[in-house]
């Protein structure tokens, strides 16, 4: 039996029961499969979140769920009122009690245990009791603690005007549950190539395996000589996806436009003041239509999907390896060139270099 621990709804809890061929025992404790027998009469946003939070895992599938988590959860959204910063430590709390509640309700006779970061040493503990023999497998779906906080100070020492940069740092019980995770467990799966990298850097000497991301790339669009450039800039227009950098490489290339995407925590105001700086649409940034080249300068451990998606176009990106995510480079040297996080002056010649050929 494979057991999966799930503290939120993701793709790869759907991957993880498909990949199986017996029996699943899934701890989903936000699991609203059952009101959906009662949905058809019921509010079309109501409807959406129970679709939203259904697991729906087939007869093979044992789901347990915890009565009332929908409810501890609007009471933190109470708490939080949108601030990043409590938003970040509710998702951790969250995860603890998963993991807590996970490893009292774990069954005997799994042969496996998948569980993600921050919901998985308790459960591993157990695991390691009551079936020895099991594999334990870590589901790295938050960065590597350990080197956003380096990336983070590192690019804080770069731009001390940046507020947003200093705005957050997970709390020491949440990089220790992080590092015994990984030590407990018999395998991690890392999201992308940098932070399979980061997590041997910082001491884990389990095996390390690099979740596979299916990329079918088009051949690579041309980019006009001469003549105007469009430049998108991956993620939220913030520090931390190097917004700095693609404001400094607007400044040395005149011929170009910015489209960047606010959010909160975006930065420097003078991007948003700079008169070749657009908003981009969701159109823009869902096809790329219109776009030469997709910056993706990220300062740390970052996944934003239009760097997914200039692969699968044949658009061309620059970007650090932090800023590439899930998307490994080397199989993509026509389209994607690399350059060093806060490295300034090798993007601006990137760019020069992408756009002459």
């Amino acid at each position: 039996m494979r057991a999966i621990v799930a503290p939120e709804p993701a793709s790869w809890v759907a991957d993880a029961i498909a990949s199986h061929d017996g029996p699943v025992w899934l701890f989903a404790p936000y699991d609203l499969s059952r009101l959906g027998l009662f949905a058809a009469a019921l509010p079309a946003a109501i409807r959406q979140r129970i679709e939203r939070f259904s697991t729906h895992g087939g007869p093979r599938v044992h789901v347990r769920s915890t009565p009332l988590w929908h409810a501890a959860i609007a009471a933190s959204r109470l708490w939080e009122r949108g601030r990043t910063d409590r938003q970040l430590a509710a998702r951790f709390a969250f995860r603890a009690a998963t993991d807590a509640v996970a490893g009292e309700l774990l069954p005997r006779g799994v042969t496996e245990v998948l569980a993600p970061s921050s919901a998985a040493r308790r459960v591993f503990a157990q695991a390691a009791k009551v079936a020895p023999d099991a594999a334990r497998t870590w589901i790295q779906d938050l960065p590597v603690l350990d080197a956003l906080h380096e990336d983070l100070d590192r690019a804080v020492e770069a731009h001390p005007e940046s507020a947003f940069l200093r705005r957050y740092r997970a709390s020491h019980s949440a990089v220790a549950r992080q590092r015994a995770e990984w030590t407990l467990a018999t395998r991690a799966l890392a999201r992308g190539p940098y932070a399979a990298r980061a997590l041997v850097e910082h001491g884990c000497k389990t095996p390390v395996t690099i979740a596979s991301t299916r990329v079918s790339a088009e051949k690579p669009r041309p980019i006009a000589r001469q003549g105007s450039i469009t430049l998108l800039l991956a993620g939220f227009a913030a520090a931390r996806n190097g917004s700095h950098e693609a404001l400094a490489v607007l400044d040395a290339t005149p011929e170009a436009t910015l489209l960047v995407r606010r959010g909160e925590g975006s930065e420097p105001r003078a991007l948003f003041e700079h008169r070749r700086v657009r908003e981009s649409t969701e159109r823009e940034r869902a096809t790329l239509d219109g776009v030469d080249i997709v910056l993706a300068p990220a300062v740390c451990e970052g996944y934003a999907p239009e760097v997914h998606r200039a692969i699968e176009r044949g658009v061309r990106v620059i970007a650090t390896t932090r800023g590439l995510g899930a998307i490994d480079a080397s199989n993509h040297g026509s389209l994607v060139s690399l350059v060093a996080p806060l490295d300034t002056r090798a993007l601006i010649e990137c760019v020069r270099a992408v756009r002459e050929g």
